[in-house]
């Protein structure tokens, strides 16, 4: 008995056929594009893994020319004030790099002797003029100078606002 002949084959055929239609969104163009490109990329996936590979080497080697600009003078006209002072300034302070190191912890004393410790290892660094890790506290009186948890600042904007 031939496939096409049995009656019973072809009734199972239909009702699978049937029992399945198409949703609206199924029958959308971008469902079906979508459709179609998952299944040729399932069927070709080192095709996908070569195109992608083309398209990181060269992106990698772009990538490694990005460099990182701190002098935020260049932002500024060239004939404003604040450059000028800089560019005449920096000869004879240097530059304005600098850096912070925040630590956080529980207990004060642990967290002093770390402090304390990592000061002592920057001062033997060539070309580093000066580390400040102690503030005064007529300093902090001055001008009220305070780290802020950025959750605990958006809270209290929202107070403020409300």
């Amino acid at each position: 008995m031939s496939r096409l002949s049995d009656p019973m084959l072809r009734l199972s055929d239909f009702a699978a056929q049937e029992a399945h239609r198409p949703t609206p969104r199924e029958r959308t163009l971008f469902y079906r594009e979508l459709r179609a490109i998952c299944r040729w990329s399932y069927r070709h996936a080192y095709a996908w893994v070569l195109v992608t590979l083309l398209l990181c080497v060269p992106a990698f080697f772009e990538a490694r020319k990005i460099g990182l600009d701190t002098d935020l003078t260049r932002l500024l006209p060239e004939d404003s004030a604040a450059v000028q002072w800089s560019h005449e300034l920096e000869p004879v302070v240097g530059d304005s790099g600098y850096f912070s190191i925040i630590v956080e912890g529980a207990d004060l004393p642990t967290l002093r002797r770390a402090v304390d410790r990592v000061a002592a290892g920057f001062h033997r660094i060539d070309g580093l003029d000066w580390i400040d890790y102690q503030y005064p506290t007529e300093f902090l009186d001055r001008y009220r100078y305070m780290l802020i948890p950025s959750a605990r600042l958006d809270e209290m904007v929202g107070v403020i606002e409300d």
